[in-house]
Parts: C-alpha cells; sequence; structure tokens
C-alpha cells in the first residue's frame, strides 16, 4: 500500500469519526442575576433554550453565588423540602443522543447528594440514569455518555425512580436536565450545578397538530414587536377593529380596521404596554386609552369625526413627569365609586418616583380633556415590580377591591387584594393571597367552583404555572404547572357552558391554551396552538357570532393573530 493510499485511508477514517463526533446542541450557565432568588426562565442565559421546573420542590430550587470571582452563579437545591428537577428544552429541536452524544456539567454536591441524567423521550416518557455524580471538595467536571448510561423510569410528579427499562430509544429526546432524587438540607447535604452542556445531533421538530374544527388562526399583524392590543369599533361601521404598539420602530401605534386590518398610523413615540377600549368622553363612538411603562405615562386617544383619515387628538392623564404613575405595567376600567360611571385603576410598580410602589384609580371628569382625579389606594405598599389587575367584589361587602401580582424578590413573588373601605378616602387595607410565588404576574376574580363566592385564578408568567385560590382561604389549586411563563391571562365562559373557564398563551413556552372547567374547579388542558407567544390576551367577540374569541398580542412572535372559536359548532355548549 503506498503511502498517498495509507493517508487517503487515515483521512477517510478520521472524517468518519469527526462525523460521528457531535457538535454542541445546547450549554446553559444561567445568568449572574441576584442570588439566592428561585430560578425562573428570566435566569436562562440561552434564549433558544425553555426551562422546566419539576417535582413538589420545584418553587425552592435556588440560585446562588457567594460573591467570590471563583465561585460561581449555581443551581443550588439545598433550600428544597421535596424532590426536585431541573429540565431543558430546546425550542426548535430534539436532542438525538444516540453515537457519542454526550452530557456534560460542572458540578459540587455534598453530602449523599448525587446529581443523575434525566431525559424525556418525545412520546413523553421520562427516564432517569442509575450512573450519578456524587460529592466533591471543589467544583469538577462529570462526563457522561449517553449510550453507555443505564436507565430506569422516572415519575416526574414525585421525581422518584421506577423500573429499569432496557436500550430505551434515545434519538429523540425533548428534554435534558438534572436531579438528586432527594431533598436539600443547606449547604451540609445539597447538589450545586455551575453549568450543564450537550453535545448530540440536531433533529427537527415538528409543528403540533391544531383541531382547525375548534380554533382557527386568523393574521392581523406580523413583523414587529408588541405588548399590548386593544379590540373594539373604533371606526363605527359595526365590526371590530384592533389598535395595537410596535414597541420599536419609532414606537408606533396603529389601527387595523377588520375584518381586512388595514393598518391606519394613530402616533408615534410611545411604547405602548398597556391598552382598553372606552367610550372616554361620551359622545358615543370608542377612544383609546393605553399605558407606557417607563418613564410612566397613562394617556387617551380621542376618536375623530373620520377615525382612517383625521389625526387622533392626544390627551395626557397621569405620569412621571407631572408627580404621578410610574412602571406603569397594569391598566383596568371599573366602577370603582359606585356611580354607575367606569373608573381607570393603573399601577405604580416602579421603585423610583412620587409614587413608588403603588396602585392608583382614576375618576373620570364630564370633561375627559381636563385634568383626571388621581386617587392613591395602595400606597407604597406593592413591592416587587406589580403587573396585571383583577377587578371585582372579593367579600362581598358591594364594594369593588382589586389584586394585583409581583414579580421580583426579594419583595415581591406575591399576589394579594387591597379591601376598599366603606368610607371614601379611607386607607385600602392589603390582604395576601400568597407568598413564594416565583415570578407573579396576573391574577383575575372570578367564582371558579360553582359555590358562589369569588375565588382567585393566576399565572406565574415570570416563572411557571397557572394557579387558582379557593375562597375564603385561598387554598390554592394547580391548573398547569409545567407551562412556563404564562405571563398572559383571561377568563370566561369559553365554551357556553356557564363557568369560568380560563385561556393564556406563554412567552415562553410558546403555547396556546384554554382551561376547560368542570364546574367545580377542576380543569382539563387543551392546546390550541404550540408556535405562539404573547405578552398579552383577551376573550372578546371578533367576528359578531355570539361566542368569545381570542385576541394575542405576540411579543417574541413579532405578531397580532386572533383565533376563531368554534367550539360551540363543534361540542354544542351544552349545559353540565
Amino acid at each position: 500500500m503506498t503511502s498517498s493510499v495509507r493517508a487517503a485511508l487515515f483521512l477517510a477514517v478520521a472524517g468518519a469519526v469527526a462525523e460521528d463526533r457531535p457538535g454542541v446542541f445546547f450549554r446553559e450557565d444561567w445568568t449572574a442575576k441576584p442570588p439566592f432568588e428561585q430560578v425562573t426562565q428570566d435566569h436562562v442565559a440561552s434564549p433558544d433554550l425553555l426551562q422546566i421546573l419539576y417535582g413538589p420542590a420545584r418553587d425552592s430550587i435556588k440560585k446562588r453565588h457567594h460573591g467570590s470571582d471563583h465561585d460561581p452563579y449555581y443551581i443550588f437545591s439545598g433550600a428544597c423540602e421535596g424532590h426536585w428537577a431541573v429540565a431543558l428544552r430546546r425550542r426548535d429541536a430534539l436532542a438525538d443522543l444516540t453515537g457519542n452524544a454526550k452530557i456534560r456539567w460542572r458540578a459540587r454536591n455534598s453530602g449523599f447528594r448525587r446529581l443523575h441524567v434525566i431525559v424525556k423521550l418525545a412520546d413523553g416518557t421520562w427516564l432517569v440514569s442509575d450512573e450519578s455524580d456524587g460529592a466533591s471538595k471543589d467544583w469538577r467536571v462529570q462526563e457522561f455518555k449517553a449510550a453507555d448510561l443505564h436507565w430506569r423510569k422516572l415519575n416526574i410528579d414525585t421525581i422518584t425512580e421506577g423500573a429499569e427499562v432496557e436500550r430505551p430509544d434515545l434519538s429523540h429526546v425533548d428534554e435534558i436536565g438534572f436531579t438528586d432524587l432527594m431533598k436539600g438540607a443547606s449547604s451540609p447535604a445539597c447538589s450545586r450545578l455551575d453549568w450543564i452542556e450537550v453535545l448530540a445531533k440536531p433533529v427537527k421538530r415538528e409543528r403540533a397538530a391544531v383541531q382547525p374544527s375548534r380554533w382557527v388562526r386568523h393574521l392581523i399583524s406580523e413583523g414587529f414587536q408588541t405588548q399590548s392590543s386593544a379590540a373594539a369599533d373604533f371606526t363605527g361601521d359595526g365590526r371590530i377593529d384592533v389598535i395595537t404598539g410596535d414597541i420599536g420602530n419609532d414606537r408606533r401605534i396603529y389601527l387595523y380596521s377588520g375584518p381586512n386590518w388595514q393598518p391606519t398610523l394613530l402616533r408615534s413615540g410611545i411604547r405602548l404596554i398597556q391598552s382598553a377600549a372606552l367610550d372616554v368622553d361620551g359622545d358615543g363612538d370608542t377612544d383609546f386609552i393605553g399605558a407606557q411603562y417607563r418613564p410612566g405615562l397613562v394617556f387617551w386617544l380621542e376618536r375623530p369625526k373620520d377615525p382612517l383619515h383625521d389625526p387622533w387628538p392626544y390627551h395626557v392623564i397621569d405620569g412621571l413627569s407631572n408627580g404621578g404613575v410610574n412602571g406603569v405595567h397594569g391598566l383596568t376600567l371599573g366602577d370603582v365609586d359606585r356611580d354607575g360611571r367606569l373608573d381607570l385603576i393603573a399601577g405604580s410598580g416602579w421603585p423610583e418616583g412620587k409614587l413608588p410602589n403603588s396602585l392608583v384609580w382614576f375618576r373620570i371628569p364630564k370633561d375627559p380633556r381636563q385634568p383626571w382625579e388621581r386617587h392613591v389606594f395602595a400606597d407604597r405598599d406593592a413591592p416587587g415590580l406589580s403587573h396585571y389587575l383583577g377587578f371585582g367584589d372579593v367579600n362581598g361587602d358591594g364594594r369593588a377591591d382589586v389584586a394585583t401580582g409581583a414579580k421580583i424578590p426579594p419583595e415581591g413573588n406575591w399576589f394579594a387584594w387591597w379591601e376598599q373601605p366603606a368610607i371614601p378616602g379611607r386607607t385600602w387595607t392589603k390582604h395576601v393571597i400568597a407568598e413564594n410565588q416565583p415570578g407573579a404576574t396576573n391574577i383575575l376574580m372570578a367564582d371558579m367552583n360553582g359555590d358562589g363566592k369569588t375565588d382567585f385564578i393566576a399565572t406565574r408568567g415570570h416563572g411557571q404555572g397557572v394557579v387558582w385560590y379557593e375562597a375564603p382561604e385561598w387554598k390554592r389549586h394547580d391548573i398547569d404547572m409545567d407551562i412556563v411563563g404564562p405571563h398572559s391571562l383571561a377568563a370566561a365562559d369559553i365554551d357556553g357552558d356557564g363557568d369560568i373557564d380560563a385561556i393564556t398563551c406563554a412567552k415562553d413556552s410558546r403555547v396556546v391554551v384554554w382551561y376547560e372547567n368542570d364546574g367545580r374547579g377542576k380543569f382539563t388542558t387543551h392546546l390550541i396552538d404550540n408556535d405562539q407567544a404573547a405578552y398579552e390576551v383577551r376573550l372578546v367577540d371578533i367576528d359578531g357570532d355570539g361566542d368569545l374569541d381570542l385576541l394575542i398580542a405576540g411579543q417574541e412572535t413579532r405578531n397580532v393573530v386572533w383565533y376563531e372559536n368554534r367550539l360551540r359548532q363543534t361540542t354544542g355548549g351544552a349545559k353540565k
């Protein structure tokens, strides 16, 4: 054999070996955000990865750092009073863990804690490896070749191992992560993980089938990020229109006239985060109310005689510049003072300005072009960056109350409601519904179990999970604890059977789901779409057929869409 032939064979073999060594499928180091927080999706450094927490102690998985340059920001299990697990999912692909695929991480464990690899197969099966990474005095890198591991079934709800699984098919793996199958015991007995890296071949992720017989998707706009959309007949032609804001591109606010959704520019220079539709001036047509987060601003646009061609006059309601709200992430309408006219309620969640960590409501004057009367009802007692607002009578005293949630620890991670006093002008009383709710975001009031009492339904939109709290003790019921980033929430009778259902679109999981209520507070999850993100959702009858359709302001998917509700056509909307 000549030297040239030997060289050619060597190169061929080397090339074949190289082709069999997959590249980096994903790597996650998490972010250098403040230590000892409950870890959420907001801590994930890679925009391509979805983090899902599992187990009874999922809310106690922390991110820690001791302040030394030699000490990383790491995942910490020491505060977990039960079993836990962390998994990561690449949005665009499954992982092929056959051949030379590997999982690597850097960890430092103590006590009897040993980190195991966990995987979720494409068919939903969970597995945990027999092999593990045990205690060490210092940080060390451990590597596992997936094909060499021995596997057991994993109960993902309890995080406990089961029977052995012989030669599972690892060619289509949905999620990859780790657990130590134990609860934490502070520093003497805990797991710590700095980073995780997966070397694997990607497998294209197929879009799940959506039932067009029940929900039909319609595009209103695309190509820009938006955080809020309001639907109403803004043009006076009897059809629903949509006003939304492009948060980039000169921060333009557009009117899309239905049903063909032709855009009309209304104003530029405002980053719209919240909105509402209301006949503000009482002239019989619908005006537009909007808000900007920072610097804080609440305003309304007055509908002109010719809304598609004439300019919409701009009026300031309140804002940071005149000593008012700042950090406006909540905006809703309701009759606070029981005078038969709608008032405007807003958050002032930023910790700076003259109204830090507060909630306010405005009485609309007879001439709304004049200054609006501001009432501070939560005076500096809503810290942690409050979000959306729930409005209703919580305790049945005939007076409206207001609820909100806040997402940022240590002051946040709570849901609470403020009780309106019997005597106007007196301080509203704050009542905590639940604490230690990572990423608390959205909360609404409704009777969820048909007992005649006002309950709360809530989402942890900068965390994970949809829950409801049962009156009067606010017992928590989990609806969907695997959904990540359900920033949006709407509740109403979606299927026409007489009880209150709920709907959300997750900004991180990027799924649209509705939760069917059985009338007693037990919910069934239905997938509408698995390729749509949202900052905000609304239920509104867009097509005028008498049921509630879904309007989505899609920030990360850069679109505004609506889903036509055909549930009554396919199920009959029968009473339970």
